[in-house]
Formats: structure tokens, sequence, C-alpha cells
């Protein structure tokens, strides 16, 4: 067979070499024309957003507690994860296994003096650039609760009240001084604080007086609309100083993105695509809402501000492509978790009002009006719906409707995050009911 011409066989080459060039030509030509229009499009004027800005001056070591967590964090990374579960295991339980509990405080006594330390100091704020382990935090909070429990059964009761309460104190102050990561860390630990107070009440020999006491001393931590404001406030001010920088080329563009986006990578898309004062703009605006929703039921409250940021192409919203990528996660989760929170505050001080009134008349009362005002002030009202908070007797429960507004008559026999529910069934000196 003899050889094909040389123009035959070159043909397709140079074929191919042009419809590279052309595709080549044509994604340039595109390119431009994106960046034209994104220039064209002029950014607007800053917002007005004074009163959302909050700067937090740096907490000296001395008066910080996040320093004695960054200390303990190689113990805390060294503890098993079976020794993380027994901890757990102890103190799900009503009636835990006491020489179980204090080996395992045994094993961990340095994670337990640095718990003290932490909550010895009067400020918990995490350094720009450093993240809050909430493992850590997690193992502290859990064998300070084991602690607590020990301590009851030694006839300690006070002390271990107060351990408790060092619990929800020292999510309140990480929550005081943070953002919007602080704010979930402080929610689990208050939660686990909260959880432990509930315990201790069925088997506490404390009198009437003393309950109320501890119930009003709860009462400094029912301002969670105004600590979640302040970390929006946090998260703004950061939001904004970190596009001040990617926009003068002092951070890359990712820092406010959260993504690895190839766009949002593109070296210079901190220019062409991103409107540093639209930006700001739209964030005000979802701050403000937010804020507004602090101080409202869930019922009430406006969750389109919380709808969490749509996936949306590039050529979705070619004039600020950046900016709409802006990572600000407070969604209607967490305005969720802030009525969690809300009602665990006032439901807890509820709880120990009903265990005072027990003390003192020897029953439960007929309704929580009965309540008032020798034991508490007031009904509070349920976070998700504004109405009284829901009470049980004959199930011995108070309850929450949750995020479905539904009233389904609380979870009796399990705890349920969905319709939050907290047990009792404490009877002076008896401990448990059956």
């Amino acid at each position: 067979m003899g050889n094909m011409p040389d123009g035959v066989s070159e043909s397709p080459r140079k074929a191919s070499i042009l419809a590279v060039f052309w595709v080549l030509l044509l994604l340039s030509f595109l390119a431009a024309v994106f960046g034209l229009l994104s220039f064209a499009v002029r950014d607007v004027e800053p917002p007005d957003d004074e009163d959302l800005i909050l700067e937090s001056p740096a907490v000296p070591d001395r008066l910080n507690g996040y320093q004695h967590l960054i200390d303990v964090q190689p113990i805390t990374d060294q503890w098993s994860l079976d020794a993380r579960e027994r901890v757990e295991e102890l103190n799900a339980g009503p009636n835990p296994d006491i020489a179980s509990a204090r080996e395992m405080l045994r094993q961990g006594r340095e994670i337990l003096e640095a718990f003290r330390l932490c909550c010895s100091k009067p400020r918990f704020q995490v350094p720009d650039g450093q993240w809050l382990s909430n493992s850590s935090l997690s193992s502290l909070a859990a064998l300070a609760s084991l602690q607590a429990t020990v301590l009851l059964r030694d006839g300690e009761g006070e002390e271990a009240f107060d351990l408790a309460m060092d619990i929800i104190q020292l999510g309140d102050r990480i929550q005081r001084d943070g953002k919007d990561w602080e704010w979930m860390v402080g929610c689990s630990l208050k939660r686990g604080g909260y959880s432990r107070l509930q315990a201790l009440l069925w088997d506490c020999h404390l009198g009437a007086d003393r309950l109320a006491a501890f119930a009003d001393e709860l009462s400094r931590f029912t301002d969670a609309g105004k600590v979640f404001e302040e970390c929006n406030r946090r998260k703004y001010s950061e939001s904004i100083r970190l596009i001040d920088q990617v926009w003068g080329g002092e951070k890359h563009v990712s820092w406010i993105t959260g993504t690895c986006n190839a766009v949002a990578r593109f070296p210079l898309a901190s220019k062409l695509l991103l409107k540093p004062n639209r930006t700001k703009e739209k964030l005000a605006a979802d701050c403000r809402r937010r804020i507004r929703n602090s101080g409202l039921s869930y019922m009430e409250m406006d969750l389109a501000a919380g709808v969490d940021r749509p996936d949306k192409p590039w050529w979705a919203n070619i004039t600020n492509h950046v900016g709409e990528m802006v990572d600000y996660p407070l969604s209607h989760h967490w305005l969720s978790s802030l009525c969690e929170s809300r009602f665990l505050a006032d439901g807890t001080r509820l709880l120990f009002a009903l265990r005072a009134f027990q003390s003192s008349r020897g029953r439960f009362p007929h309704d929580l009006g009965e309540l008032v005002p020798e034991f508490i002030n007031e009904v509070p009202a349920d976070p998700f719906d504004g109405r009284e908070i829901r009470y049980c007797p004959e199930a011995e429960i108070i309850y929450s409707v949750g995020e479905d507004l539904i009233d389904s008559g609380g979870n009796v026999g399990a705890r349920d995050w969905r319709e939050p529910t907290i047990h009792f069934g404490f009877r002076t000196g008896l401990g448990p009911r059956a």
C-alpha cells in the first residue's frame, strides 16, 4: 500500500488546531465581556451601618479563659473515644455507677483543673484567626457535669449546683465575647449545664428558700436575645472588615467566600466580581432582620432572613457574584437555637420553682399560676409561639410546641428537640419516681 499524500494527513491536524484556537478565542472574548460588564455596574454608596458595628478589643490573657483551654487541648485530644463515651454514659443515667464515675474523674483530673481555671476568668474570647474547639470544651463540661453528680451523692448539694451553674456561665461568657460559631458552642455548653441542673433536682435536699435563690440566679441567663444580637453585630463587623481587606489586596478573596469555587479563586475575582458596598448593604439588611427577630417569638420571626444563601451559578448574579457568596450562616436554624436557649433558661428556672413549691407544699401545683408570685414572678412564655410554657402534671413534664408550632402534648418518652420537653418527677428525699 502506498503512502498517503502529505496534504491529506495534515488536514485533520490543522483543523484541530484551528478548532482549539477558536475555542480559546471565544473563551477569551466571553471573559473580556464578563469583566467589562462587571466593571460597568457601578457600586452603591457605603451603607449607614454605625448601629451595627461592634468591635471587640482583645481581652488580656490574665482575664481570658480561652488560654486555659489551649493549654489543656493536647490532653483532651488524647482523651480516648472510649473514655468520652463512658463519661457520656455515666452522665445520661439517673443513677450512675459512682465507683466508675470516681475513676473517670481521677483520669480526667487535669481536664477538670482546666475547667476550673476557665471558669475563674471573667471573660472568654477566641483571638482573631483562631478556632474554638468544641470537642475540648465538651470534654471539660462532661467531666464537670459528672463531678457535680458525685458531689451530690456525697452530700455536697450546694457545690454540685454551683458546678452545674459554672457550666452554664462558661457557655454564656463564650457567647457574650463571640460571633456565630461561638454562639452555637455556647448553646451546646449551656444545654449540658441545664440538663445537669435538671437531673440534680431529682435527688436534692435543698430547702425551698435555697431553691428559689438558684431560680433567681438563673434569671441572669434569660437575656439570650440580647446576646444573640451582639453575636450578629460582631459577625457583621468581622465580615465588613474582611471585605475591606480583600478589596485592598491584603487578603485572598476566599477569606470572605468560605468556598473553593473556581470563579471565586480567580486571581482578579475581588476586582471583577466583588462590589464591596453592595455586599455590605446586603449583610447589613440581613443583620438588622436577625436583630429584630431576636426579640420575637419563633412564630413572629421573619424567617426569610434566615434562609441559607442559595448556590447560584456565576452568570445568575454577574454584578456581584463574590459578594453574594459571602458566608453569613446565622440561618433559621440559628433562630430556632435561640428559641431553644430561651426555653431551656426559662424552663429550668420554672423547674426550680416547681421543686420549691413541692418542697413547701408536698405536692405539685395544679397549674403554673399557683407558682406566682411566691415562687416565680410570672409564668414564662413559650419562645416558639408566645403563649405560656405548657405544663402537664400528669405526665410530669413542661414543654414547648417547638418549630412546627403544633402542641402535640410534649415528648413524654424521649427528649426530642423538635418539641423541647423537660421531665420532672422528684419527691423530697426519695429520688426519682419509679
